[in-house]
Formats: structure tokens, C-alpha cells, sequence
């Protein structure tokens, strides 16, 4: 296991290392939330398990000071743009949209690395339970 580094994080940073999606992409992934605040702390909370697998650790503090950090950039971002009036959020049908195509893609991937067809994948997959 290793701790996470926090510091000399600037909340660009926080962003692009602890988030790393767009900012219309992650609002738009909250809806109907609209407590930008909130937002930010649910996400910081998840961040221990979005992480797990990469074992890495996080300190309450560090997980405040992230929260904290993605906050600002958010605020930031929205004051750039002129106000959240002016971003192009997604709307849900879109967000499925793309999840579908993610799907599809993740399908043939692991198709293609397992040297099976899509629907024994598919068939494998939902034998199994999460």
C-alpha cells in the first residue's frame, strides 16, 4: 500500500490526477444535484475505493483537502465559462448513450483478448454476479 501525495497539489492538478474527465461531464454525471459542494464531497469520499485496486491511501485530511481542491477548480472552471447557464451539460439519454458505447467497447475487448465471440462474453457476464 501506498499514501497518496497531496502536496503542492493545485486544484488543476487535484482534477486532472483525482478526477480526470471534463467538468460538464462530471455535473452532468450528479444530476439532478446541483449542490456543487456536495458533489465534490460525495466524490472525494469514493476516492479510497476508486482507488483500491491501484492500493493506494488516503488520510481523512487528504481526502478534505481533495474535496477542497476539485471544488475550487469547479468554481473556477464555472466563473471562466461565465456561469453554469453557459456549459453544455449532458443530458441523461446522452449519458446513456455513451455508457451503451462503452459497453459495447469493453464487449469487444474482452472479446478480442479472450478469443471468444461477443456472445459467449456477453452469456460469461451475466453468469456472473457483482
Amino acid at each position: 500500500m501506498r499514501k497518496v501525495n497531496t502536496r503542492n497539489l493545485t486544484p488543476k492538478k487535484a482534477w486532472i490526477e483525482f478526477v480526470g474527465t471534463s467538468e460538464e461531464m462530471f455535473l452532468s454525471n450528479f444530476r439532478p444535484e446541483t449542490d456543487i459542494k456536495k458533489m465534490c464531497k460525495i466524490y472525494s469520499q469514493e476516492l479510497p475505493m476508486v482507488f483500491e485496486y491501484e492500493k493506494i491511501l488516503f488520510s481523512d485530511r487528504q481526502i478534505e483537502e481533495i474535496e477542497n481542491l476539485i471544488l475550487t477548480h469547479l468554481e473556477n472552471y464555472i466563473k471562466g465559462k461565465g456561469g453554469i447557464e453557459n456549459l453544455e451539460l449532458y443530458t441523461e439519454e446522452e449519458l446513456d448513450i455513451m455508457l451503451q458505447q462503452d459497453h459495447e467497447k469493453i464487449i469487444d475487448g474482452l472479446s478480442q483478448r479472450l478469443g471468444v465471440s461477443r456472445e459467449d462474453v456477453k452469456k460469461e457476464l451475466k453468469k456472473m454476479k457483482f
